[in-house]
Formats: C-alpha cells, structure tokens, sequence
C-alpha cells in the first residue's frame, strides 16, 4: 500500500522527516489529545462541567499544536469557526453560553473519531486478521461481495464506526497477501471489497437505533416518528442491496476482460477456511461488543459513548496478545516489536494521524450548532419564501442538499441541524415531520458513499490509504446516483 509501513501505519506528516523535534511534538499532541479524551469521557459519564470545559480548552489547544498536520480542509472548517464565532461575539448579547455549548460537541465529535480509529492499530498488525483477509479475499467475487455487505451493515449495527476500523485493515491486508504475484488482479480485489464494506456499513444508519442519525433526526426535525424511520430506512437499505451486487458484477466482470486481454487473469481460490484465526478475531469482537453491552446496561448510555472507552482499552489488551505471541514464537523484538514499542507507536504515530478527521467532525458540528443559534429559522424561511413551495417539492432537495454540500466539505450534522430546524419551522409549508427527517437520513446515507469528506471514505481511507476521491467518486460514484433514483422513488412513494 502506497506510502505506508508494514505495520499498517503511516507517517502523520507524509513527506516530512520525522526528527526529534517532530517526535516530541507528537508527543505533545498525544497527550492534548489524550486529555480531551478523558474529559470528554468523564463528563459522558459523570455530568462534570469543568470537564466539559477542559475538553474544550484541550481541543483549542491541540488544533494550535498540531496545525503541520491538518490540510486545506480542515484549514477552511477552522476558518468557518472561527468566522461564525465572531459574527456571534458581535451579535448577540451573551454569546458565552451558546460557544461553550458547541465546543463541547466539538470535543465530543473529535473524542469519538480519535478513540475509534485506535481499533485499527490492532487490525493492522494482527496476523488472525491477515490471514482472514487472505481468505475473504480469494473467495468468489459475487459470493464476497454478499458476505462483506451483509457482515459490515451487521455489526455497524453494534459497532459503529468501529466496523471500518475492524474490517478496513482486514480487506486491505488480505489483497497485500496477493498484491506480489498478482498485482493487477489485486488493484481490483481492492476496489471491490473496499466498495462492498462501505456500502453495507453506510446504509445501515437508514435504520439502526444505535446510528447518530437515527439519534439526532428525531431532535433536529421536531415530530419525526423514530418507529416509522427506521422502517422506512430499512426498506431501502434492502433495495439497495442487490443494487450494489449488480454494480460489483459490472465492476467485475469489466475488470476480467480487461485482465484476460493483458494475460493477467488470477490463479486458482483458496478455500480453505481460517478456523484458529477467525476464532481469535471472533474474541476481539466479542469483547468489544460484551464490554459495550456491559456499558450500557451499568450506565444506560448510548452504544456510541459505551464504544469510545471500549475501543482503546480492546486495543491495548489486543497489542499486548500479539506482542506475547510473537515473543512466544520466537520472533526478536526488531522483527516482532514489543508491548512498549506498539504502544510508543500508537502514540508517536497513530494518534496524531486522526487529527485531520478529528477536526473535520470537530469543526463542522461546532459551525452547525453556532449557525442553530444564530439564525432564526422563521425569519430564514421568509428570505428563502419557502412557503411558496408545495411540501412534495421540498423533500427531495432536502435529501440532496446533504451529499452536495457534503462536496465542499459541509458535514451532514451542520446541513441536518440547520436546515431541519429551519425547515420544520415555518408550518406554512405543511411538510411532514416523519418525511422531512427520512429524507434527511437519505442523504445522509448517499453522503458516506459519494462524498470524498464522508465520514465513512474519510475513516476507510485512513485505515486503508486508499483517496477519498478514489473511494467515492471513482469505485463509488456510479452506485451512489443509481441509490439516489432509489432514494427518489422512495420518498415519492412513502410520500403518496
């Protein structure tokens, strides 16, 4: 994989040399990061107030820390920021409360991404997870396509975002088995399986409880039935199911003749099923997935805050297995690498890495609810004369606005947040509630497929190294329009 280590991580600032005081920055960031973290976690879960101030200050101050690592991107989402939080300094006659509120969310948005993406680290250097990829990835095409899709929109119902972290470097691994003596054959195992995880991952928000759309519609589109949006996101994840199948099938069969005219067509299958190797994995889930449901019912939390302690700890107890087994194997410590040093890794490398992601969330939750509480969705409604539009003609558009803005990096939570309280604000449209937010989720879904700044491609191509423009508008970009016509039909149906 372009531009990475054997370990499966890469270099948080690609292309520079990493000197000590580099190292020491990374340090530094890490332990900024990390305090976020902790604060975050603790006003989850015991209701501290200061600690919800320290997560903010922590997060301002590592957004200062670690400029060098973040892009244009995420320069312009901080520009934003910090454009809306003077207009409000300016406007309104105590702004304190309204900027506290939204750092927090800010610091909560950044904590989660952070924590998350640690599963990865594990995956990447996990040998039950190599040799499952192998596996997976030497199967028939439209028989792995099936089990990918189906297998990652189940346990993104449990998992979340962690999903991606877990199977990411799973699918990635397995195709680097094969990238040696099969390098054009593996370009296309790559885009295939790597298409197939994030379908089924992202249209399991369509419906899952325990999706943070499923959560935050029925908040923002005040009188959305939850009951009847899930049914309806689950009537069309399962249509787009078959959509995606056939999509691969194309992809597929368009890639063999291609191969068969350059004499490159692949080898034999192996078959052979890793049992030890997917027993091991199946611990590293099961853990993950008892410790949240333990989580849970201790703390009646959601699965998403049960997650973000979860996943580091999973990934600690992980690290330190693999480091035994090595050493029981008889590897050296160069070869292998100690608890100590995956460990030094994690922090020096792993951590610093999800700054980018970490700030994009960041800032795009903080600029949405700024925007809430700056504009008043009536006196919205009457510069936009929404009342002269007929509510079938609003929720389509609506649907769309979320992958469209989604292209010049406008997070869906802001365009949800803002637009949903704007929309079901001005009653003179007569919209339903229930329909306005399953349009909204539509997008949202289209949005982790089609927009290279999806949560979803932003966290597979960093598990994977894979472009966002690559993962979305090339492998995904043709599937994400036909699941938009499906999207249409639907809301016209449900409409009806």
């Amino acid at each position: 994989m372009s531009g990475e280590h054997a370990s499966g991580e890469a270099p948080p600032t690609a292309g520079a040399p990493y000197t000590p005081a580099g190292a020491a920055l990374h340090w530094l960031l890490c332990a900024g990061l990390l305090l976020m973290c902790a604060a975050v976690l603790v006003n989850l879960y015991a209701g501290l107030r200061g600690a919800a101030l320290a997560s903010a200050a922590c997060l301002v101050l590592c957004i200062a820390i670690g400029q060098r690592l973040i892009g244009w991107r995420e320069r312009g989402l901080l520009a934003a920021a910090l454009a809306v939080t003077a207009v409000a300094l300016m406007s309104l006659p105590a702004p304190a409360a309204l900027i506290e509120q939204s750092l927090q969310r800010a610091a909560f948005l950044a904590a989660f991404m952070i924590l998350i993406a640690l599963l990865r680290v594990g995956a990447g250097r996990s040998a039950s997870v190599l040799a499952l990829g192998d596996y997976l990835t030497r199967q028939p095409p439209g028989r792995r396509y099936l089990a990918i899709h189906t297998g990652s929109h189940a346990m993104g119902v449990l998992l979340n975002f962690g999903t991606l972290s877990l199977f990411g470097p799973l699918i990635v691994r397995g195709v680097e088995a094969t990238r040696k003596d099969e390098p054009a054959a593996a370009a296309v195992r790559e885009q295939r399986q790597l298409s197939a995880l994030m379908r089924g991952f992202s249209w399991v928000i369509a419906w899952s409880p325990t999706a943070v759309a499923q959560a935050l519609i029925p908040v923002a589109v005040v009188g959305a039935d939850p009951l009847a949006l899930a049914g309806m996101g689950a009537a069309v994840a399962a249509a787009v199911l078959p959509l995606g199948w056939l999509n691969d099938r194309v992809v597929g069969r368009s890639a063999r003749r291609r191969l068969a005219r350059e004499g490159k067509l692949p080898t034999g299958l192996r078959r052979e099923f890793p049992r030890a190797a997917a027993a091991r994995f199946s611990l590293v889930c099961l853990a993950l997935i008892g410790g949240c449901a333990l989580i849970v019912l201790a703390s009646g939390v959601t699965v998403i805050v049960a997650l973000m302690p979860m996943a580091p700890l999973v990934t600690l107890a992980w690290l330190r297995v693999q480091a035994r087994a090595a050493r029981r194997a008889g590897k050296g410590p160069a070869e292998s690498g100690s608890f100590a040093a995956r460990v030094r890794e994690l922090a020096t490398v792993s951590i610093p890495r999800s700054m980018p992601e970490a700030v994009t969330l960041a800032a795009g939750g903080y600029c949405g609810l700024m925007l809430a509480g700056l504009l008043e969705p009536a006196r919205v409604g009457g510069w936009l004369q929404l009342d002269r539009l007929p509510a079938e003609a609003v929720y389509l558009p609506a649907a769309a606005a979320v992958p469209l803005l989604s292209q010049l990096a406008v997070p869906p939570i802001l365009v949800v947040t803002f637009f949903g309280s704007v929309l079901i604000g001005n009653p003179a449209l007569g919209l339903d509630p229930t329909l306005l937010g399953f349009a909204f989720i539509m997008g949202w879904c289209l949005n982790l497929t089609g927009s290279p700044f999806g949560t979803t491609v932003l966290m597979v191509g960093r598990a994977t190294g894979v472009r966002g423009t690559t993962l979305s508008w090339r492998w995904n970009g043709l599937f994400t329009l036909a699941a938009a016509a499906v999207v249409a039909g639907a809301l016209f149906a449900f409409g009806a």
